[in-house]
């Protein structure tokens, strides 16, 4: 799992099986952040995106919170934003279901980055 992260797009995450919905890969940041956004960078592995994708997040790594969903597949180098929330626990989520394509590309991260922002003006209220 660590070379989803590890600034080395020549190593990767994956699954190493085809895509049928609910894979993931989770980061946790170690601390309580606003995280908003992620990188997903497959350049090197450009067959092997997430089919359709979500973002969740958590703090607590058991109760988690869906912040972004694309029905569509996922490009080879996207940057996916959404309102700063904060979170401890951050997931990737696969979520489509390739059974039906002649190759079945597995789910790979080349390189994997969390996006950290600022409170939202109203946390505080």
């Amino acid at each position: 799992m660590q070379y989803a992260v590890d600034g080395n797009t020549a190593t990767r995450f994956t699954d190493g099986q085809s895509q049928v919905g609910g894979e993931y890969f989770q980061i946790d940041l170690c601390r309580d952040l606003y995280v908003s956004g992620i990188t997903v960078n497959d350049t090197v592995d450009t067959t092997d995106v997430a089919t359709s994708y979500e973002v969740d997040v958590s703090l607590d790594g058991i109760c988690w919170k869906s912040v972004f969903n694309s029905p569509t597949a996922a490009s080879t180098d996207q940057l996916v934003t959404f309102p700063a929330v904060s979170a401890r626990y951050v997931r990737y989520i696969q979520t489509g279901n390739d059974s039906t394509v002649p190759t079945m590309p597995w789910f790979s991260i080349d390189e994997l980055t969390v996006q950290c922002g600022t409170a939202p003006a109203d946390a505080g209220q």
